[in-house]
């Protein structure tokens, strides 16, 4: 039989691996094994537990041993396991108890034993303890039996804590809290708003079943990618499975209809349902989507236009920014619009440009987010170019030192809008949407920003800079080059390089009427 504790105590499926009696079992051998080392007064103990359905049995049983051995039980309730450690210190509890399996399926559960002063219990305790279990004890009786005390201000004690944390308010900031269902549900979005933060929750209705079901760390339902585009095709397939969230600056309402096509093209590639078994699936999973219309019906946006588009996806949620338009000049309000969004922890992916052919100029707003003369190094985000089917440089993607990395380019295929005249690719099969092919850096773009997304998702605690330079890092190539950045994307490189990266997250207008500029797109092919 191997060791009982593993690295963070002990898991298993409830009520099989995991049982009543092993909870009680463990319990009675943690006061007898801690108790010893304190002397003959009576120990004190914290509980604690997640909301999945099975924390109730197990807390019973938990509850049980302890008071049987003789201690007394704080009993906090549902808190994080963080709470559990800072309140076992809090109260002068001799140890801590937490039942939960973190982020594992619903059905699973564990216990984390924490000694005096909210530590982790040293491996040659937890040894000790599971070397005793079954050991016969002489169990008191009368008033030597432990007794049971709510902790009812447990959750105001450990939010009261957290905050005495903090070196500055949160003002001004508009935080989404992810709470999976979990045991954080209440107290992350009190203490984010008592910081004086904007708080939006997610998954924050806990109900015993759906603790990880679809949210939290390992699912990226929650992050939102916003395009700002020429609209979308709602009907489409990939799309209509997604539900995204709309928004038209042009037309100030949620009628997105896309006449011209791209922004169909666009939205599919970066996040189509992965689950719908039709057409395509979308480079970002099962991230959200949101789509704002900024591109009229001719394929021209203005920096006005552009820059409102940005600041309300950024008000709305977006923290990843698909924006594949060009033009050989900027403005200051796409400049202050740019910086503004990423101050606030955006990520903003833009195409590099089509016109290699055509003098191969500068483009922005991709020149603004990874500098010219930079060779793909720092920036605020990242300038994406095109490569063809055998991995080259598209024959159509702009070069210079301003791009950051390519992705596939040409010859692309994604849905198409039902009310553009894009040419529908022909099926053997009766098809609900309407496909087919197209080329540009355009569509290289959302390719990038739905790698983004997974690698997020994979490390939620990177910051927008971290995932840019995460993809820049583990892109095929070995050095920078002008052709191609830092080399063609590679996801699932990305989500490795992700998983073991620290964490740190907690242009001058030539016409005053500003002139609109094309997308970046070359004809459907």
């Amino acid at each position: 039989m191997g060791r009982l504790f593993g690295t963070d105590g002990i898991r298993g499926l409830a009520n099989a691996d995991l049982d009543p009696e092993l909870a009680m079992a463990v319990s009675l051998a943690a006061v007898h094994v801690l108790g010893e080392r304190i002397g003959g007064r009576r120990p004190v103990a914290v509980v604690g537990r997640d909301p999945r359905v099975s924390g109730e049995m197990l807390e019973a049983a938990v509850l049980a041993g302890l008071t049987s051995a003789g201690a007394d039980a704080l009993r906090a309730g549902v808190l994080p396991t963080p709470a559990i450690a800072q309140l076992t210190a809090d109260t002068g509890a001799d140890l801590g108890v937490m039942l939960s399996a973190s982020h594992n399926p619903m059905p699973d559960n564990g216990i984390k034993i924490f000694a005096r002063g909210g530590h982790k219990l040293p491996d040659a305790i937890e040894d000790e303890i599971e070397a005793r279990l079954g050991e016969r004890w002489t169990r008191p009786t009368g008033a030597g039996i432990g007794r049971v005390q709510d902790l009812h201000d447990a959750g105001e004690r450990y939010v009261d804590h957290l905050l005495a944390t903090l070196t500055h308010k949160l003002d001004g900031l508009r935080v989404v809290v992810d709470c999976a269902h979990g045991a954080a549900a209440r107290v992350a979005p009190l203490t984010y708003s008592r910081a004086g933060a904007e708080v939006i929750s997610i998954a924050a209705d806990p109900d015993g079943l759906n603790i990880n079901d679809g949210v939290g760390s390992t699912h990226l339902a929650g992050l939102l990618r916003a395009v700002v585009d020429s609209g979308a095709d709602l009907r489409a397939p990939d799309l209509a499975d997604k539900a995204p969230a709309t928004w038209s600056v042009l037309g100030r309402s949620q009628k997105v209809r896309d006449r011209l096509g791209h922004g169909t093209f666009v939205s599919s590639l970066a996040a189509g349902s992965v689950e719908n078994g039709i057409g395509i699936s979308g480079f970002g999973g099962d991230a959200k989507l949101l789509v704002v219309q900024a591109i009229d019906a001719d394929g021209y946006i203005t920096d006005v236009d552009e820059a409102a588009a940005i600041v309300y996806a950024v008000k709305h949620g977006a923290r990843i920014f698909i924006l594949s338009t060009g033009a050989t000049e900027t403005s200051a309000i796409e400049q202050r619009a740019i910086r503004w969004a990423t101050r606030q922890g955006a990520l903003i992916v833009a195409a590099a440009g089509n016109e290699h052919d055509e003098g191969n100029p500068v483009e922005y707003p991709a020149a603004l987010l990874q500098p010219v003369g930079s060779r793909g190094r720092g920036g605020i985000g990242l300038s994406v170019g095109a490569t063809s089917m055998d991995g080259s440089r598209a024959y159509f993607s702009n070069t210079g030192s301003y791009v950051s990395l390519a992705a596939p380019g040409y010859n692309v295929f994604a849905a198409e809008s039902a009310d553009s005249d894009w040419p529908r690719a022909k099926f053997p099969w009766q098809s609900p949407g309407y496909y087919g092919w197209a080329s540009g850096t355009s569509f290289a773009a959302p390719e990038v920003a739905g790698v983004a997304a997974l690698v997020w998702g994979a490390n939620p605690r990177l910051t927008a800079r971290q995932v840019a330079q995460v993809l820049k890092q583990s892109a095929g190539g070995d050095t920078w080059n002008p052709e191609l950045g830092w080399g063609r994307l590679d996801a699932a490189a990305a989500v490795e390089l992700a998983l073991a990266t620290k964490g740190s997250a907690l242009r001058t207008a030539s016409n005053p009427a500003h002139e609109p500029r094309p997308t970046h797109s070359s004809p459907p092919s």
